[in-house]
Order: structure tokens, then C-alpha cells, then sequence
């Protein structure tokens, strides 16, 4: 396929949303044959297949691609597409990106307000209802990029989504795992030493128990850690929680739940462009996870790119 193909590629996850996936689907299919939506379809085998097909797939000239799955089929599907334009030097402006939100977390579709359901995300693909996103790039200590399209973190923050993995990788798959791994990680009460630099500023240094760095403002079902940040601002919104009293953490909590983390005098907020996480000792050389997927250990660089990728959104600004 020599030519830009002016169908829709979607990658489906038939492990996403509980084993829900290809009832949902099915409902989809009816709706874009009903439009008039022309596609290919394929179906996931293996964790990371996605990266593969979406990479295969723009080498053969799709440029539109939907993930049928939840955040982690998005952080796929977004990372194949991105090595493809890194690899091939095209743009990413010229691919779009949209998801059939089947997963538990769906917390990439809150930060671009996309409809949670099959039919409303399929009237948008129909009417080409695209916006634009920020891309995130992120390269840990063995110096492999990746790429981050809603929000990603490092200590207790990366330390859930590993308990949460695992427990999927097992079988099971439900709303309550990211709670159950929550209760697990605070109980351990994980401290790490790190410094950290916003456009080369240090604006951190010390022990902390999290860090968070978003595109987006939403993770772990809801929660908003990142309360203030705009996927199409060019910038990336940090939010470290230094080591802070179970009294004054528990005061605060409901902040992540109604977007005032930013306004908590007990963290440090920021904003930048480029990011570097140091740790100062050797155990604090610990993972990062970026959309729920753990991706690498510190020390970490992330650079927001001056560039956009297209995506399914009812905040149409193309």
C-alpha cells in the first residue's frame, strides 16, 4: 500500500474490560458499517502486540488507527505509531488516534473528553471529529525511548501499577485491583531520594514517596494527580508528594478526586518542558510507568516534543 489509506486500522485487545471486548465490538462494527466507516481489524495475541501492528500498519500507509481496549491498548498503539515517525521521519500530525473505551481505567478518554460509550466515539470517527494532543517522550536508564500519551509516574505511583500488572497478568481483571494495590503499597510506605529538574531548575531534591508526570490529569479510575494539566498546552505538569505525615496525607486525599492538587501547599507543583528524575542513592533506582505500563528505571528524562498527533475528540479543533 504505497498511498495513504484512508481507512480506519483498529487493534483490538480481547483481554480488556473484564472479557467484555467483543461483545462491545460487535456493537461497533454494526454502527461503522451502518456509516459508511471503512477499517481493517485485528486482534491482539500478546502484551505489546499492539506496538507491532500499529507500527506495521502505518509502514503500509494507514494513518488512522482505533484501539478497541482500555489506556494500556492506547500507550500501545500511541508508542508503534510514534516509533514509525521517529524511524520513517514522517509527521505525527498526519495519524490519528482514537480509542472504543472497553478497558476498567479508560482515564486517557476523561482527559480528552471522549464519550465512554461504543456508540458515541463511533458518530465522532463518522463525522471525523478530531482535536490535537501533546506527545511525551521518555528515555529511563537504559536509554530506550518510549512515549507517554496521558500520564505516567515513578515511587508509590509506579509501584501500584506493578502490583496492578501483575494481578492481570493472572487473570483477573476488575475496578477493585487498582484499590487492592493501592491499600498493598501504602502499607510498604515506599520512600525514594531523588532530585528532580524542571527545564533544567532543580525544583525537588530530597525523599518523597511519589512522583507524577502528566499530559493528561486523569489515572487510576478517576483519580487526578496531575489536576492542572491540558493535553494541547505544550507543556508537562509535575506533582511530587514529599515524605508528609498520615494525618496531613489523609486531610488531603479528596484532592485528587476533585482536581485541587495543584492547590496543595504540601506538594510541590510544577510545569515544564523537559523533566529529569535523579536518584541519589542506589536504592532509589527504581521503575516508572507511563499510561499504567511499566516502561524503566531512574534515572528518567522526558521531553515534550513540539508536535502533535490527531485524535478522536468531541473538542473538534480540525
Amino acid at each position: 500500500m504505497g498511498e495513504n489509506c484512508t481507512d480506519w486500522y483498529i487493534i483490538i485487545n480481547p483481554l480488556a474490560g473484564s472479557g467484555k471486548t467483543m461483545q462491545s465490538w460487535e456493537k461497533a462494527e454494526k454502527r461503522l458499517r451502518k456509516l459508511g466507516v471503512g477499517y481493517t481489524v485485528v486482534t491482539t495475541e500478546y502484551a505489546g502486540h499492539a506496538v507491532r501492528l500499529a507500527a506495521r500498519a502505518a509502514e503500509k500507509g494507514y494513518r488512522r488507527f482505533l484501539a478497541v481496549g482500555g489506556d494500556g491498548s492506547v500507550h500501545e498503539l500511541f508508542c508503534g505509531l510514534m516509533n514509525v515517525v521517529s524511524h520513517m521521519r514522517l509527521k505525527p500530525e498526519d495519524f490519528t488516534l482514537g480509542v472504543i473505551p472497553i478497558g476498567t481505567g479508560n482515564d486517557w478518554i476523561r482527559s480528552l473528553d471522549i464519550p465512554g460509550s461504543v456508540d458515541g466515539v463511533v458518530k465522532l470517527v463518522a463525522k471525523k471529529s478530531f482535536h490535537y494532543q501533546d506527545i511525551v517522550c521518555m528515555k529511563g536508564a537504559d536509554g530506550k525511548k518510549t512515549y507517554m500519551a496521558n500520564i505516567g509516574g515513578t515511587g508509590f505511583d509506579s509501584m501500584v501499577c506493578q502490583k496492578v500488572n501483575s494481578e492481570k497478568v493472572t487473570g483477573r481483571r476488575s475496578p477493585f485491583l487498582y484499590v487492592k494495590a493501592l491499600i498493598q503499597t501504602v502499607i510498604q510506605s515506599p520512600i525514594i531520594n531523588v532530585e528532580v529538574l524542571a527545564d533544567g531548575k532543580s525544583i525537588f531534591k530530597g525523599r518523597c514517596y511519589s512522583i507524577s508526570f502528566g499530559n493528561g490529569s486523569y489515572s487510576g479510575g478517576g483519580m487526578r494527580q496531575t489536576s492542572a494539566a491540558d493535553m494541547n498546552d505544550g507543556k508537562l505538569d509535575v506533582m511530587i508528594v514529599p515524605v508528609l505525615s498520615l494525618m496531613t496525607i489523609a486531610t488531603n486525599i479528596y484532592r485528587f478526586y476533585t482536581g485541587t492538587t495543584h492547590k496543595c501547599r504540601h506538594v510541590v507543583y510544577s510545569q515544564c518542558k523537559n523533566l529529569k528524575v535523579l536518584p541519589l542513592d542506589r536504592d532509589s533506582e527504581v521503575i516508572f510507568e507511563a499510561d499504567g505500563e511499566i516502561e524503566g528505571h531512574l534515572p528518567l528524562e522526558i521531553s515534550m516534543l513540539d508536535t502533535h498527533m490527531k485524535v478522536v475528540s468531541k473538542k473538534r479543533a480540525i
